[in-house]
Order: C-alpha cells, then sequence, then structure tokens
C-alpha cells in the first residue's frame, strides 16, 4: 500500500505535530496541521475557539478542514497532524483510513503533562490536569487502537519516532490493506506474501496484534492437523503461527477434525467448554487458522462465549481469503440447512498471506474461484475481465495474480460490509449472488460437493433465473466463461450431482435466511458486473427454479 497521505493522529502532547513535520522533510512531502489550518481560518487560537464558541462548533471546522485534505489529488504526497479528538468521529476515522495510512503516538499521561504547555489544551484546563489526560486517553483508547502503526513516545527522541515511521512505510508498500469501517469496531483485512516467514512483516503483524488487543494476556488457536502440517518455508503453518502468537501472548490450542460436518453445536460446546477450563477471560481472543468452516465455528464460538470476545482470522483457502473470513458472519448448520444458527461478530483483524494458496489442495483452489466468480460477475466487470485474461497465471499460481485477487475481492466485501454490515439496506445481500441455490444443493447433496462448487453451479442457475425474470440471454456467455475454469477435478466433483435429492434441495431452499414470510430477497444479474436485489413470491421462485434447475444441471453434466 502505497501512501500518498499519511495522517499522524494521537493524544496532545504525543509529539503529533514535531513528528509530522520532521517526517515530511525526510521524505520531501507536504505537511499539514489541521489545528494550525483552523487557527489560520478563525483568526483564532484553539484555546479562544473553545472558549468563545465551544468544542461542538470546533468539532465542525476540524471536520471541514479533514474533508478538504482527504478530497486533494491523489498525486499529492502530504503528512497531516491531526488533532488529538478528530478521529473519535467515526466519518473522520473512516475518511482518513479510505485515503491513506493512519499513524498513531502515544506517551504515558505523565510525560504528557510535562510536555503539554500550560493553559494551552481546552480541555485540560482546570484542577486536577493528569486525571484529566488519563480519562481522555482511556476514552480515546477504542480509536486509537484502529491505526496503522503505533508508537509509544513517552521514552524514545523524535528522531528514533522518524525512523520506526519510515521503516513501518517501506513495510507497508509490501502490504494491502482492505478497510472494514465500522467506527470504533473498524478492523483491517491485510493482504501480503511470506508474512509469518519474512522478519520485517512478522514483527509488524506482531506490534499490530499486541496493539489491536492491548489488554489481551492469551489466546486460543483453534486448526486442524493437515493445516498445521502445511508446508511453510522451511516449517510447517502450525509451528510458525503458533510461534509468533507465543511471542507477545500465553498460547493454548486445539485441533479439530476436517470437514463441513465440524460446523456443529457439539463442537461449538466443545470449544466452549475448553476456553473456560483455559480460563480465557473476556480481555482475551480467539485466534482462526483455517478455512471457512473453523472461520464460520470460530467466530460463532467467540461470538457467545463470555457474550463475546475478540478473535482473529488467519485464513488459509482462497475461498476464506476472498471471502468468508471478511464481515463477520458466523454460524454452524443443523440438520436442516446450512447456516441455520448464527450472529454477526466481526473480527478485531484478518490476516491473509497469499503463499499460504501455493500448497493449498487443488479442489480447495477451485472452490475458491467459485467465491472469486461471484465478485466477478455480479459486482466488478473488470475482475471478470482480469480472471478471464489471467487463467494461466491463474492456475500457475502466479502469486502477483492471486494478491491482485485477494485484494480486489477483500476491498469489494469491505467497502459492502462498511455500508450495510448486517443487510439493513440489502447491498450486503448482493454477496448472496449464487449462494440461495448454492446451499439448497449442499444441503440435498449431504454437502458432498465443496461450498466453491455449490456456488459456481449457483452462479449459473441464478443467472438463467435472472435472464428468465428480465429478458436477458447472459446465461450462454456465463456458461462459455465458467467452461474456461473447468478441469479433469471440476468434472469428477460435478458427476456427484448425480446424487441430488431434489426435495431436500426445495426444502432447504425454502429455509434460506432471505426469505421474508412469503418472500425471498433474491439477488438479480443485470449485466455482468451489475447486480440489484428484487423480492419475489417464494411460490413463483421456487417455479422458476424448478425450471431452470435441470437444464443447468444438464448443461453441467454434458460438461462433466
Amino acid at each position: 500500500m502505497r501512501a500518498e497521505k499519511i495522517f499522524i493522529v494521537g493524544a496532545p502532547g504525543a509529539g503529533k505535530t514535531t513528528a509530522a513535520k520532521e517526517l515530511a522533510k525526510k521524505i520531501n512531502s507536504e505537511f499539514i496541521d489541521t489545528d494550525e489550518l483552523i487557527e489560520k481560518q478563525e483568526g483564532k487560537t484553539i484555546p479562544e475557539i473553545f472558549e468563545e464558541k465551544g468544542e461542538k462548533y470546533f468539532r465542525n471546522l476540524e471536520n471541514q478542514v479533514i474533508q478538504r485534505i482527504v478530497d486533494l489529488p491523489e498525486k499529492e504526497k502530504i503528512v497531516v497532524s491531526l488533532g488529538g479528538g478528530a478521529i473519535t468521529n467515526p466519518e473522520n476515522l473512516h475518511k482518513i483510513r479510505e485515503k491513506g495510512i493512519v499513524i498513531c503516538l502515544y506517551a504515558e499521561p505523565e510525560e504528557i503533562l510535562k510536555r503539554i504547555p500550560k493553559n494551552s489544551r481546552p480541555l485540560l484546563k482546570g484542577d486536577n490536569p493528569l486525571e484529566k489526560i488519563k480519562k481522555i486517553l482511556e476514552e480515546r483508547e477504542k480509536w486509537y487502537r484502529i491505526s496503522d502503526f503505533y508508537i509509544d513516545t513517552t521514552n524514545i527522541p523524535k528522531e528514533e519516532t522518524i525512523k520506526q515511521i519510515i521503516d513501518f512505510l517501506k513495510i507497508a508498500e509490501k502490504l494491502h490493506f482492505s478497510r472494514v469501517n465500522l467506527a470504533e469496531r473498524s478492523y483491517d483485512v491485510i493482504v501480503g506474501e511470506n508474512l509469518f516467514q519474512d522478519e520485517n512483516l512478522r514483527e509488524f503483524l506482531k506490534r499490530k496484534l499486541k496493539n489491536t488487543l492491548k489488554s489481551a494476556k492469551k489466546t486460543f488457536l483453534i486448526t486442524t492437523s493437515p493445516i498445521k502440517e502445511v508446508p511453510y518455508g522451511e516449517e510447517n503453518l502450525g509451528k510458525v503461527v503458533s510461534r509468533f502468537l507465543s511471542e507477545n501472548f500465553e498460547l493454548y490450542s486445539v485441533n479439530l477434525p476436517d470437514g463441513e460436518n465440524t460446523k456443529d453445536a457439539f463442537y461449538a460446546i466443545f470449544l466452549w467448554n475448553f476456553l473456560a477450563d483455559k480460563d480465557i477471560k473476556k480481555n482475551d481472543f480467539l485466534s482462526i487458522l483455517g478455512g471457512g468452516v473453523l472461520g464460520d465455528l470460530g467466530g460463532f464460538v467467540a461470538a457467545t462465549y463470555l457474550r463475546g470476545i475478540s478473535y482473529i482470522n488467519i485464513p488459509t483457502t482462497l475461498l476464506a481469503q476472498v471471502d468468508s473470513s471478511i464481515g463477520g458472519k458466523t454460524g454452524i448448520n443443523t440438520s436442516l440447512a446450512k447456516n441455520m444458527v448464527g450472529i454477526i461478530h466481526q473480527p478485531a483483524i484478518v490476516i491473509s498471506d497469499i503463499s499460504i494458496l501455493k500448497t493449498l489442495p487443488e479442489e480447495d483452489f477451485l472452490s475458491g474461484l467459485g467465491e472469486v466468480m461471484k465478485y466477478a460477475v455480479s459486482l466488478e466487470k473488470e475482475l471478470l475481465e482480469f480472471l478471464i485474461s489471467k487463467r494461466k497465471e491463474i492456475f500457475e499460481r502466479d502469486l502477483q495474480t492471486l494478491k491482485h485477487i485477494v485484494s480486489r475481492c477483500a476491498d469489494i466485501k469491505a467497502k459492502i460490509v462498511s455500508e450495510d454490515e448486517k443487510e439493513e439496506k440489502k447491498t450486503r445481500m448482493l454477496l448472496n449472488f449464487g449462494h440461495t441455490i448454492g446451499h439448497a444443493l449442499e444441503s440435498a447433496l449431504n454437502f458432498s460437493i465443496p461450498h466453491g462448487f455449490a456456488v459456481s453451479i449457483g452462479i449459473l442457475a441464478e443467472t438463467k433465473i435472472s435472464d428468465i425474470i428480465m429478458s436477458k440471454n447472459l446465461f450462454p456467455q456465463c456458461l462459455e466463461i465458467f467452461r474456461q475454469f473447468f478441469n479433469e477435478k471440476t468434472q469428477v466433483i460435478l458427476k456427484r450431482l448425480e446424487n441430488i435429492n431434489t426435495e431436500k434441495f426445495f426444502s432447504s431452499m425454502k429455509l434460506d435466511k432471505k426469505t421474508r414470510g412469503d418472500e425471498i430477497n433474491f439477488t438479480l444479474l443485470e449485466e455482468f458486473g451489475k447486480s440489484k436485489i428484487e423480492k419475489i413470491k417464494i411460490e413463483d421462485f421456487e417455479s422458476v427454479v424448478r425450471s431452470v434447475l435441470g437444464e443447468v444441471l444438464k448443461n453441467l453434466s454434458s460438461i462433466a
């Protein structure tokens, strides 16, 4: 992530303005101080503005100044020192996260008191300024922890502060940050290569995790034996990740069975009891190393244990990296349908190491492409064109190609989740394209086909349904696109469609979470890269599905 705009935030007296000025000189950049701009605009000092107009008036001015800064052309490289309370406004926080890198400077309360000139800070006026500083730091901690890089300046010279920032900026250029913006619950999806192997990247992540989960003492790692044994450099993935976590936290771990059957109430109860046995507290967190199944189960356990603890996702499959690890949807299956019991509970951070995808079994890799196709077909035509043009590189698992795919999908999902976390505006429902049919297929086939394959079939079927409802003709082209990504392994899996239980398919479909009364919110494909949500009577929808399912399966069986 190249940072054209660098925002320095943090407590008053932590050294923001000094650091920002020095940094701007070092990297040959423009320097902006929001407080100075406000003072110049108003012709008054900040204390005078507070005294005469009040804090609310000042915050409105601050919001306007920040908006002008984020609207500056991208080519203009700037370092910005923000007022201490600027990012406690979620809109400001979201804007600066979308437009640049956010670096937070901190200092201990006693040190801040020494540094701040008397009567220079309106919020510290009156008796007992030290207690006021402590209160401000405590109130703002939940906002400051969201920064990309965090430096405690209490006992270090300004030269060391600048050096640490410059070192971090070099590291950031190797990474991609997808921003999920949800006020104080905001977090990043960090995408990169060899994240636990490269010493500088590993140290950055270790520091980031410690600052994000400051009060945590313990972590509980959930994974599976096959995932633990995945080769990673000269060691295995489980050993490397365990060592990474144990450097800052007391580590416990458990290996669960592989496969969809693990998303079950039995394993949720098992994990709740295990966490209690290890005395995992409210301030501790779960670490999930695995694919979509473990992410769903682990997130659900984190959401419900002690009425909610933090968790981090380290997704190990393409499907999880582009989709299921992002957005906080957690859950377990029942005998009737997939994801019947669950809750939305956002992770604290998602760490996606694309180098893990090099050793991903072929079936899992192809399954992940199904979720990638969902984004490309229904939401972003440019991504679809990229996939078609890079077919060879995709199957060779070229890391730069995969990094672009994972980053782009993560960006799309992060933006949608930020806008509509709980599907109240229906925007997030667009991400269900292919899943109404896909989930029903999984249930009807007793989960004998991987999720991504079910989604791929669902995409084709729902494209055909869209054609019928909107008088389009996108299905033939969509089928041809999928043909380009089918291979011998795909054909073996598609043969399992012969075992479909049609009645179970339709009964499962009626339990879909998108149903409201006698209607279903269904994603219709308007054109490649564009979709919309329409309410359809369930009775009418079932009739259309019955008319197209056979044709779609016939087309697929001819390929198989």
